[in-house]
């Protein structure tokens, strides 16, 4: 093995699972006392399940299960299209999930391991919701209505980088529009960002952004230095940060009329001309002159 010639791998199934329903989402997380990432999967309604591979088993072990399918939670409707996105904190701090449009399920994770407690040991840490121990700590619900009344349709919800607390962006659109509608009514997309204090279970909003394309469709999280977000629209890509003025751009020409955002447009690069001879035959030959379009066609006798 060198560095010029690494090693040659490869990727081999091992083991596949049957799960009790249809996954809506996934993340993974490493949890406190764990030598291996866990998986949380959510599933519909608003199920989500948080599991580990155990070695000694050769199987998935369910480690927290939880449940959020209540009637009082429904809001009255009887089914819901919805998907329960699971986000997880870049710090590994906690996770949310997005139940039914419009409420978030909060999951914050332990963060002590056994090399900072000597009390705790890796049985301790690998015990049910039951325990004190346990790496998966109670849950709570927020309200999204509570945060801001406008507070509607959520898009994307995805964490930060680089923020001291959990911080959250929500990609929103309070009325929704459509294309048919652009000249009565654009720009129906918002974001803001709340931080998460877990502890006291205080939601502040802490940035908003307003009047984004209606075509907004996913945040994409930037990570440090940088920081701030990508979102990604049909017709543009528009760059937030909160210490800096947001910055997009135009992937076509349809922007201008979908959007008042400020755009910039992406000019392509200059096309110098060249010219190409390709030979078809022995007895023909095309002369391609991409400067004045020309093509001339000659035949040897």
């Amino acid at each position: 093995m060198t560095n010029n010639r690494p090693p040659k791998m490869k990727l081999e199934c091992l083991a596949t699972y049957t799960l009790f329903g249809n996954v809506m989402s996934m993340q993974a997380v490493s949890l406190a006392g764990s030598q291996r990432d866990s998986l949380l999967i959510s599933f519909r309604d608003a199920k989500l399940s948080v599991v580990e591979y155990d070695p000694e088993a050769h199987d998935l072990r369910t480690l927290s299960l939880h449940y959020f399918e209540e009637e009082d939670m429904r809001g009255g409707w009887t089914h819901h299209y919805h998907i329960p996105l699971v986000r997880v904190d870049p710090e590994g701090r906690c996770a949310v999930m997005l139940v039914y449009g419009r409420k978030l399920v909060v999951l914050p994770f332990r963060r002590e391991t056994a090399l900072d407690d000597p009390e705790l040991s890796m049985a301790d840490v690998k015990t049910g919701p039951g325990s004190s121990k346990a790496p998966v700590l109670a849950s709570y619900m927020i309200v999204l209505k509570e945060l801001d009344e406008k507070m509607d349709n959520v898009i994307d919800v995805q964490f930060l980088h680089g923020y001291y607390e959990p911080t959250l962006l929500i990609l929103y659109e309070p009325v929704k529009t459509f294309p048919g509608r652009i000249a009565v009514r654009k720009d129906t997309c918002a974001m803001v960002a709340i931080s998460l204090n877990i502890q006291q279970k205080v939601h502040p909003i802490i940035w908003s952004v307003s009047n984004l394309p209606f075509d907004c469709t996913q945040a994409i999280p930037v990570k440090k230095p940088l920081g701030g977000t990508l979102v990604v629209a049909i017709n543009s890509l528009i760059y937030l940060n909160q210490s800096v003025p947001p910055y997009g751009v135009s992937v076509n020409s349809i922007a201008e009329m979908s959007t008042c955002f400020p755009l910039k447009e992406v000019k392509s690069p200059p096309v110098h001309p060249t010219e190409i001879r390709t030979s078809i035959s022995p007895s023909s030959a095309v002369e391609l002159n991409a400067t004045n379009a020309l093509a001339n066609y000659a035949t040897e006798e």
